[in-house]
């Protein structure tokens, strides 16, 4: 029989703890202006990264990032931020496509190596 009153405070504490975490790790991507949230239409979006709903994508503010994105939005989202992407010197370059090796992340290598080869980094 289904228990509403656990369901809620599992609710409650599924996002209290690990939505509050939401988001922390998730790649960046620089965009020239603002977007709207196109859940709640009324705070800039922060997030782009796949919903509850079929798993469609949407631009989003925090609160509705927490409320309505889905389990894999950490691992397949994006976290906008608003500018120019910083330039990284060469050192930190080299750690980043050290730890990105190592982690097997080949996304991130191929972006931080371009068109180079990644013998010429380990």
């Amino acid at each position: 029989m289904f228990d509403l009153t656990l369901y809620l405070v599992y609710i409650g504490y599924y996002k209290s703890s690990t939505h509050t975490n939401k988001g922390a790790t998730m790649k960046k991507v620089y965009i020239p202006d603002t977007k709207t949230c196109d859940i709640c239409n009324t705070e800039n979006a922060t997030y782009d990264a796949p919903t509850v709903y079929n798993n469609k994508w949407a631009n989003m503010c925090a609160d509705c990032f927490i409320d309505v994105s889905a389990p894999s939005a950490t691992t397949v989202g994006y976290k906008l931020v608003v500018g120019e992407k910083p330039e990284v010197d060469e050192s930190e370059r080299i750690a980043a496509i050290h730890a990105a090796a190592q982690d097997f992340d080949v996304e991130t290598l191929y972006e931080l190596i371009g068109d180079g080869d990644l013998a010429d980094y380990l």
